[in-house]
This record gives C-alpha cells, sequence and structure tokens, in this order.
C-alpha cells in the first residue's frame, strides 16, 4: 500500500527529532532517525487503512 500518501519528513533542531507528516491523514509521528520516523508514518497509514477496511 506504499506510494498512496504523501510523507514529509524533516528535522525539528527545538525537539531535536525527525517529523514525518501525513498531510492526507492530518497526521504528525517522530522519531530520533530519519528512519525511524518514516516506519512510524508507515505504520500510522497502514493502521489507518486496516481500521478502515474492518
Amino acid at each position: 500500500m506504499r506510494g498512496l500518501y504523501e510523507i514529509l519528513l524533516y528535522w525539528n533542531k527545538n525537539l531535536k527529532v525527525f517529523i514525518a507528516e501525513i498531510p492526507a491523514l492530518g497526521a504528525k509521528v517522530d522519531g530520533l532517525t530519519y528512519e525511524e520516523a518514516l516506519k512510524k508514518a508507515e505504520s500510522h497509514i497502514y493502521h489507518q487503512m486496516h481500521g478502515r477496511l474492518c
């Protein structure tokens, strides 16, 4: 299901974490690394989609 939602990733220097925004879902997640933030965003998308399908 990848590629269905835009994910914006950026560094927040005040919080010292990477932020992953999913604009279509109005969601933000964070991670200590780029990869962790991306993984959390993908997990959030999966759970949103799974919830809608059930």
